[in-house]
């Protein structure tokens, strides 16, 4: 059987966010103050391992990774939110794909600011062109904003 952040990463790549909304909420009830996801980094990092350099693969890995960082954002877990969108911008500067990019960055950029590292999020938020926004917790969050 797989350890919890093993599976949240899993189901985030298996599409499965019905489930994967239920196991953080899940999570997060049991521990409302909680901010990381202990073992997230070592279950994400295998699951990289697993698809990385795999050019067929670049797109399905950069989606599941986008999925987990909105479903990690919605429940608070910032750290690891800021991890996984970290890796997305990795890998999506790495493969040319912009897809994802500038939403990724604003993401990550708000995660810092959560997490009250305000340096790093200002050298985040200056790659970021104007007009950028994602949504979260019902309503769009711009860079203007941030």
């Amino acid at each position: 059987m797989s350890t919890l952040p093993a599976r949240i990463v899993s189901l985030s790549f298996e599409l499965s966010y019905d489930e994967l909304e239920a196991l953080l909420s899940i999570e997060r009830a049991a521990s409302p103050v909680q901010i990381t996801l202990v073992g997230l980094a070592e279950a994400l990092h295998e699951k990289l391992s697993a698809l990385e350099g795999r050019s067929s693969r670049v797109r399905y890995l950069l989606s599941g990774l986008n999925a987990l960082a909105f479903n990690l954002m919605e429940w608070g877990y910032w750290a690891d939110a800021e991890l996984v969108l970290s890796e997305l911008v990795r890998l999506s500067v790495a493969a040319d794909q912009v897809f994802f990019l500038y939403d990724a960055r604003l993401r990550q950029a708000a995660c810092l600011k959560f997490l009250g590292r305000t340096s790093e999020f200002e050298s985040v938020k200056r790659q970021i062109p104007a007009g950028t926004r994602f949504w979260m917790k019902n309503r769009f969050w711009y860079v203007e904003s941030l």
